[in-house]
């Protein structure tokens, strides 16, 4: 989406230099059918422009929240985490320690 609306956005104003044929054909006058089909595309391309910012606000609405809830889930099971993982290392660390000793006779 980001990349279709920058797009959109540097095609905007190069919108005039692709209609010259059309001016050619009203006889190199300036209003006439290549004019009105300029509009047109512009037209088109705002609306687009207008619909692809609001996609983008929605997924950044989406992402926002979604982070805050991933945040409270880890700030409430990180306390947790963190007592298991200092659990597990402190029975591997008694484990190594016994079995130095048992390799030791200390035992």
């Amino acid at each position: 989406m980001q990349v279709e609306l920058a797009q959109s956005e540097y095609q905007l104003p190069r919108l005039t230099r692709m209609w010259t044929h059309l001016e050619r054909q009203a006889g190199g006058r300036v209003r006439g059918m290549g004019e009105k089909q300029i509009e047109v595309d512009k037209r088109i391309l705002r609306t687009r422009m207008g619909q692809l910012k609001r996609s983008l606000e929605d997924v950044r609405t989406h992402r926002k929240q979604y982070r805050e809830r991933r945040a409270a889930v880890l700030s409430c099971t990180g306390g947790l985490s963190y007592m298991l993982l200092l659990h597990e290392l402190v029975s591997f660390k008694a484990q190594v320690i016994g079995t130095c000793l048992l390799v030791c006779g200390l035992q």
